[in-house]
């Protein structure tokens, strides 16, 4: 009975994470994806076993507004980024999306207030990440090591889904 009453609290814990989550980023809604586009791309089109794969991301406002983005790095990615991984037969090597999963790490407006950034019309955020840093991987996946085959990646971002890109793995 106790290791029910564990459980139950861990799941109160992760849905309150998510909740909290989305409020301070204040996307409860799905308006994010009026304003900012979410574009990805890689430099190469296909990797070796092993490679370390760095896809660039570029948040852009199309709105005729400001927009604020929370940017705050949180294992090596922004608070909030996941990853769609499919194989080419559009199956999914990831457990999750994102480490996020794993964490119940809650944070007030005041503590991330200076990682707001503003985006004016037509303005650019650009970075990178570690494609294998982000999401928790499927059991057969050992040591983020993603197995030789063509893949499809789309980031995504709170409620931003990015383009599509295809890249291979070769031994």
């Amino acid at each position: 009975m106790k290791v029910c009453k564990l459980i139950i609290v861990c799941l109160v814990i992760q849905f309150d994470s998510l909740f909290a989550q989305n409020v301070i980023f204040n996307q409860t809604d799905t308006s994010l994806t009026k304003h900012i586009r979410l574009e990805i791309s890689s430099d190469k089109s296909s990797y070796r076993l092993g490679d370390i794969i760095l896809i660039k991301y570029r948040f852009r406002n199309i709105s005729e507004t400001n927009q604020s983005l929370l940017i705050k790095n949180y294992w090596g990615f922004p608070m909030g980024m996941g990853v769609m991984i499919k194989d080419k037969n559009d199956s999914s090597i990831c457990d999750y999306p994102s480490r996020h999963i794993l964490s119940s790490q809650l944070y007030t407006e005041i503590q991330l207030k200076d990682y707001y950034k503003i985006l004016k019309p037509g303005g650019i955020i650009e970075g990178q990440v570690k494609l294998q840093d982000i999401p928790v991987f499927k059991e057969y996946i050992k040591d983020k090591i993603i197995p030789v085959d063509k893949y499809k990646i789309n980031l995504l971002y709170i409620w931003l889904i990015s383009n599509t890109i295809t890249i291979e793995i070769k031994k």
